[in-house]
C-alpha cells in the first residue's frame, strides 16, 4: 500500500527593512488553515532548535 500525502503551499515573504508581510496562498487555504500552519512550522522549528 501507498503512503497518501496531501500537501499544501503557502509562502511568506517577509522584508527585514520594512516589516511588510505578504504571502501567496496558490491553494486557497482558509484563514484556519493558514494560522495551523504557521503554528505547527513555529513548533517544529523550535523542537529542533531546543534539541540542539
Amino acid at each position: 500500500m501507498e503512503n497518501v500525502s496531501l500537501k499544501k503551499r503557502i509562502v511568506l515573504e517577509v522584508d527585514v527593512v520594512t516589516g511588510r508581510i505578504d504571502f501567496l496562498n496558490e491553494d486557497e487555504m482558509s484563514f484556519p488553515e493558514i494560522l495551523g500552519t504557521i503554528e505547527y512550522a513555529k513548533m517544529m522549528v523550535m523542537k529542533d532548535w531546543m534539541e540542539e
